[in-house]
């Protein structure tokens, strides 16, 4: 075992923002940002845990086809998928190719 080891990284625990957090619901930790999925709800300042990786199914921008394996990132002020890079946070990649008309995705993540 390395020297320093903290904890199994299934999940993260981390300190809840201005807002606090809800279960399921995507939030930003840090700059310049990390997605995290948090699995429980907690107020500011109160902790919370996060999965290392897995998959979800979320909402994406309407009219936006997209391939297996894009990477894909989270537009926080529209609260869904984007293939937009600029200011937006990488969620992680297509799990699988929705057309243009489907309203959903499959991001599988990975916290870095």
């Amino acid at each position: 075992m390395a020297r320093g080891y903290k904890q199994p990284a299934e999940t993260l625990e981390w300190i809840a923002p201005s807002g606090g957090v809800l279960a399921g619901v995507p939030v930003i930790i840090g700059t310049p940002g990390t997605l995290a999925f948090p699995l429980g709800n907690a107020a500011v300042g109160e902790p919370f845990r996060t999965p290392t990786a897995g998959s979800y199914v979320m909402t994406k921008e309407p009219g936006l086809a997209i391939t297996n394996g894009d990477t894909l990132y989270w537009d926080n002020t529209n609260k869904r998928i984007t293939k937009t890079a600029s200011t937006n946070v990488v969620a992680g990649i297509a799990g699988k190719s929705e057309i243009a008309g489907s309203s959903t995705v499959q991001v599988v993540f990975n916290v870095r």
